[in-house]
């Protein structure tokens, strides 16, 4: 029965669907069952196939000790990849199970994770989607870079649920706050901002709702804060939008103020999936020049609440010259991808959420149902002024929905806000300061602007909560931060020191970080530091890094990378393949 449930899942969501799919030629129904098929004996799995009603071939495969279905329907030129009940847990978690679904689709391109109910047994059945358009040149990589993506997906969604039940088994019910902690730990490890990839005062933002414009994003997402715009150009489906400065000076101001979503959005919906924007600029102190920024957008989930789009943003170098050499590290290709979206809320609508809340978060402080809270309840419940409780929970909210630009500006204006006042601060008081500094650093290391992150992460010194180290960790890595191996050091030799007050015992790092409750954290830092050592070239420290974390059998994969990378940046192509470590 849910086997069948799963087969009616992997039917096209809508027609519109497969006609999008059929625009382009691609593979007929035949041909994708024998590219199925060739790929998957490629990789040593055995399909075993069935026939629908509907004239669908589906496949059932076994890869790697996951079971996996694909369904090819007779008109489409795609399949869809199932990875069915890799996870089942209670029925009374049934909301953790949808936050992390949420969380899930809304941070992975293409993968959707879903859930349903397992009526005989009172059970919640977690499955993973993906469609593939497979093409015979890469039908390899495609099909299993998809299934090594789920397993990376299904591993964060066990170690969380775990989590939770350790959790229940300890103090007999959920603790928010620290399922919270752990929940953003978790989101840490698993994002880009692990190595495999001055402040402004402003005022407060009246309106609840914002529309992020060209100019904002400029400013803030790419760092050049004074610009002159000379041509836009704006193209999609059915659009077609040109400003030129040189026609009209007025023009200027209308370019800087132009509404991003408007390139995609049309009364409350998406009126085309994806647009481009093409600026040219140049900056006051060098008016001769023309710099060009090109802004893509795509279309991606819709809510009631909202609809999202991914907007990449790349600003190219300027021309090599003698006063600006190619070298030159201010002139290196800008570029970052960020999750924006349109709120389909009006001000009103959003004011009234935010004043309902914010009541009841107070109210409920006071008769201490803390865990009752909301995250963006408990980020504004000490709070007194309306203008600060007004940032700290948009900006916490639209934190949490992955919007991290739009969230960098309310949360800043909270920072600016709060800031002079720390001392006076309650030791809770001054943790929801911190927080608000992690989630600002946070923010900025996702635009890639690394040395601002590092400013605000640089305020949680001593805070002694993991998630903030994560992130500093991160910071000092993307950044290729002198500081970094030194930092991951210090808190090996604490992780060493903490074990061996708790155990009575000298140990190693390496052996304290392998058999203590810190080996997650551990096994971060130790994967964090090889990455640097082969990103830097130091091969010798990388080599006798490897052979110890290849003892860790989570990041086997991990280890096998480096080594893939280390080949790849080592100038002499005649060399050896780096050997790897005795145990790996």
């Amino acid at each position: 029965m849910i086997i069948d449930k799963l087969k009616d899942l992997l039917q096209p969501a809508n027609a519109a669907e497969s006609e999008k799919a059929n625009e382009a030629p691609r593979l007929d129904q035949k041909a994708l069952c024998q590219l199925l098929e060739t790929t998957l004996a490629s990789i040593g799995c055995t399909p075993t196939w069935e026939d629908e009603r509907d004239q669908s071939c589906v496949a059932s495969y076994e890869y790697q000790g996951g079971n996996f279905l694909v369904r090819i329907a007779k008109d489409d030129t795609f399949l869809r990849l199932c990875y069915p009940i890799f996870l089942s847990v209670d029925k009374e978690l049934v909301e953790l199970v949808r936050e992390i679904c949420n969380q899930v689709n809304l941070a992975s391109i293409g993968l959707r994770a879903v859930y349903t109910f397992d009526e005989d047994h009172l059970h919640v059945n977690v499955h993973f989607f993906d469609n593939l358009y497979l093409e015979p040149s890469r039908a390899k990589g495609m099909l299993t870079q998809s299934m090594k993506e789920m397993f990376s997906w299904r591993d964060a969604f066990v170690r969380w649920m775990d989590t939770v039940k350790e959790k229940r088994k300890k103090y007999g019910a959920n603790s928010p706050e620290e399922i919270e902690e752990q929940y953003k730990r978790l989101i840490l490890m698993i994002r880009e901002h692990e190595l495999n990839k001055s402040e402004d005062t402003m005022s407060v933002r009246e309106s609840a709702v914002h529309h992020i414009t060209l100019s904002e994003l400029v400013q803030d997402a790419v760092g050049v804060k004074d610009f002159v715009p000379s041509l836009l150009s704006v193209a999609g489906d059915g659009l077609s939008l040109v400003m030129d400065a040189s026609q009209d000076a007025q023009l200027r101001s209308k370019m800087a103020d132009y509404v991003l979503s408007d390139a995609l959005v049309s009364d409350g919906q998406f009126a085309r999936r994806c647009a481009t924007l093409q600026l040219v600029f140049f900056q006051p102190e060098d008016p001769d020049e023309r710099r060009y920024l090109t802004v893509s957008l795509v279309a991606r989930e819709s809510s009631p609440e909202a609809l999202f789009f991914q907007t990449t943003v790349v600003l190219t170098p300027r021309l090599a010259t003698l006063e600006n050499p190619a070298d030159c590290v201010n002139d290196h290709p800008t570029a970052c991808s960020l999750l924006m979206a349109y709120d389909l809320k009006n001000e009103k609508q959003l004011r009234d959420e935010f004043q309902y809340m914010w009541t009841d978060a107070k109210d409920k402080l006071v008769h201490g149902q803390i865990g009752k809270m909301t995250e963006e309840q408990r980020a504004v419940a000490r709070v007194t002024t309306r203008s600060l409780a007004g940032a700290l929970y948009r900006g916490t909210q639209l934190f949490q929905s992955k919007r991290f630009f739009e969230a960098m500006l309310l949360l800043r204006n909270a920072f600016v806000l709060w800031r002079g006042s720390v001392d006076q601060f309650s030791s809770k008081e001054r943790g929801q300061f911190y927080e608000v500094c992690f989630m600002l650093g946070y923010c900025y290391d996702e635009m890639r602007q690394y040395d601002i992150g590092h400013y605000y992460l640089s305020l949680l010194d001593g805070t002694d909560n993991i998630a903030h180290v994560c992130e500093m960790v991160n910071n000092l890595a993307n950044n290729n931060d002198p500081r970094v191996i030194s930092y991951i050091e210090s808190l090996l030799t604490e992780i060493q020191r903490r074990v061996e007050e708790e155990t009575g015992k000298h140990v190693g790092v390496y052996e304290a970080a392998q058999d203590s409750e810190y080996c997650e954290f551990a096994g971060f830092l130790l994967a964090t530091r090889v990455s640097i050592y082969a990103m830097r070239a130091c091969y010798k420290e990388a080599a006798l890094e490897l052979h110890e974390i290849s003892k860790y059998p989570d990041l086997s994969d991990h280890v096998r990378e480096v080594m893939r990378r280390i080949d790849r940046n080592r100038s002499n192509p005649d060399e050896a393949p780096f050997a790897p470590p005795a145990d790996c």
